[in-house]
């Protein structure tokens, strides 16, 4: 039978959160919550939902800032992020769960588990960041003052949507042929939303702060 993907929303601390969710699993098992990276969407969990619902009770939120959720104007930081996955399991009424992170995700749920860990029952981590102080230089130039703001500017059009997603692509992916083209559209389509860019860049730059603290 083939595992059907919900796509609902809930009130997060005040903010509008879109998530999807899928299967139902067994009640001695924790359900898994997938957080997706910077400058991306839950749209990237879409393809193993199916498969991991089929054997667990599944949620992949899009973070504030991002994809469908409310993208208030507030500083993007990790301790913002990691606030919010503790906020989205009580909304859901999860007390206990495997976090699966990617990338931005994955640096969130790390710490979501050092700070809480009798609520995480497993944590994945999938391309984390946040574990070094090497930053990808096509990245790290976006922290860089004015040169970001351009940067917003220019995609926000349609060409530089177009643009900014295949530049993400080549980041991304290992064969450039095989980019579902839903995935291009999405983030295309979040390129134009207010807030989603500035949200990104935000967040680009407090985790720069934070590893020039370290």
């Amino acid at each position: 039978m083939k595992t059907t993907v919900e796509k609902r929303q809930i009130n997060v601390g005040d903010l509008n959160i879109c998530y999807l969710t899928a299967g139902n699993g067994n009640d001695d098992d924790p359900p898994l919550v997938l957080l997706h990276g910077d400058g991306e969407s839950t749209l990237d969990w879409s393809w193993v939902l199916p498969i991991l619902g089929a054997t667990h009770r599944v949620y992949a939120p899009d973070f504030p800032g991002a994809g469908d959720s409310s993208k208030p104007d507030v500083v993007y930081s990790p301790e913002f992020y990691t606030q919010f996955a503790g906020d989205f399991l009580n909304a859901l009424g999860l007390r206990r769960a495997v976090l699966v992170g990617n990338s931005l995700g994955g640096q969130v749920a790390l710490r979501f588990a050092l700070s809480y860990p009798e609520a995480v029952a497993a944590l994945v981590l999938v391309s984390s960041s946040g574990l070094g102080q090497l930053v990808n230089p096509f990245l790290s130039q976006l922290t860089l003052l004015w040169y970001g703001e351009a940067a917003i500017a220019w995609s926000k059009t349609p060409l530089g949507a177009k643009q900014r997603a295949w530049s993400r692509a080549v980041l991304l992916f290992a064969h450039l042929n095989r980019v579902p083209a839903v995935w291009l559209a999405e983030q295309e389509r979040m390129a134009k939303m207010p807030g989603f860019l500035e949200a990104t860049l935000s967040s680009l730059r407090t985790q720069a702060e934070c590893i020039g603290t370290v």
